[in-house]
C-alpha cells in the first residue's frame, strides 16, 4: 500500500517551482525599463508632435493675415491672456492669434491631454517661439519662426507636472532665440 501511494503522488518539487519564480524575475527585470522607456517615448512623442502642429497652425496664420500668433485662453468669458499656457482641458478655447490687417485675428488649435503648451510672439507680431511639454515626459521641446530645427530641453529639473514653461523663450525676430540658451540643444 505504501508503494502504491509514492507512485501515484503528482506534482511539481520545490526546485522546480524556484526555478520557474527565478524564470519569471529574470523576464520581469527586463520588461518593467523597457515598458517605462517606451511610455516615456510617447509622452514626449505627443509634445512634440502638439508643437510642430502649431508652428504649421502659425504659418497657415501668418499666410492668412500676414501675423504669427499668441497663445490665448480663452475659456473665460471676456478675458485673453496672451502667451498663456495651454492645456488639453475640455472647457478650453484654446486659440493663438495676433493682429493681422489692423485687426485681431487668430484660429481654434488642439492640445492633447497631458501636454502644456506655449507661443509667444514679438510686439509687430513678425516671429513667434513655441515650448511644450507633456506631465510626464522627461524633456521640453521648442520651436522658433526664424529656424527650421526642433529644440529639446535637457534640465531633467523640467520632470513632471512642474512644466517652467511660464516665461516662455522670447521671440525676437531674424535671431535663433533658443541658441545659446542654456540646455536647449538642437534635437
Amino acid at each position: 500500500m505504501l508503494k502504491e501511494m509514492k507512485n501515484n503522488q503528482k506534482g511539481f518539487t520545490l526546485i522546480e517551482l524556484m526555478i520557474v519564480v527565478a524564470i519569471i524575475g529574470i523576464l520581469a527585470a527586463i520588461a518593467i525599463p523597457q515598458f517605462a522607456a517606451y511610455r516615456m517615448r510617447a509622452f514626449n512623442s505627443a509634445a512634440v508632435s502638439d508643437v510642430n502642429n502649431i508652428q504649421k497652425s502659425e504659418a497657415t496664420l501668418f499666410a492668412d493675415w500676414q501675423c504669427f500668433g499668441a497663445t490665448e485662453d480663452a475659456a473665460i468669458p471676456g478675458t485673453s491672456v496672451a502667451g498663456a499656457i495651454l492645456t488639453a482641458t475640455p472647457a478650453n478655447a484654446n486659440i493663438i492669434s495676433g493682429t493681422g490687417g489692423g485687426a485681431a485675428r487668430g484660429m481654434q488649435i488642439g492640445v492633447s491631454n497631458g501636454v502644456r503648451i506655449i507661443a509667444l510672439t514679438d510686439a509687430a507680431w513678425r516671429t513667434f517661439t513655441v515650448t511644450g511639454k507633456h506631465d510626464n515626459g522627461n524633456f521640453a521641446y521648442g520651436v522658433d519662426a526664424d529656424v527650421t530645427l526642433l529644440y529639446q530641453n535637457m534640465d531633467t529639473v523640467l520632470y513632471g507636472p512642474q512644466v517652467q514653461l511660464a516665461a516662455g523663450i522670447g521671440a525676437t525676430t531674424a535671431t535663433d532665440d533658443f541658441l545659446n540658451v542654456a540646455n536647449w540643444v538642437a534635437k
